[in-house]
């Protein structure tokens, strides 16, 4: 209990600093911990494509 109003306050600042206060317009992309497919290839269906032969 010594300490934990030091660290809950270095740890707040911390967390403010590296993600930033919450509706901040920034000109930085985003962290992504997990890109899943958001930058993939789109293939329609219906069209002529040379990857599917």
């Amino acid at each position: 209990m010594r300490y934990f109003l030091s660290i809950y306050i270095i740890v707040l600042i911390l967390g403010v600093s590296i993600l930033g206060f919450r509706g901040d317009f920034t000109e930085n992309t985003p962290i992504e911990v997990f890109p899943d497919m958001d930058r993939q290839a789109k293939f329609k269906s219906q069209t002529k494509n040379t990857f599917f032969g």
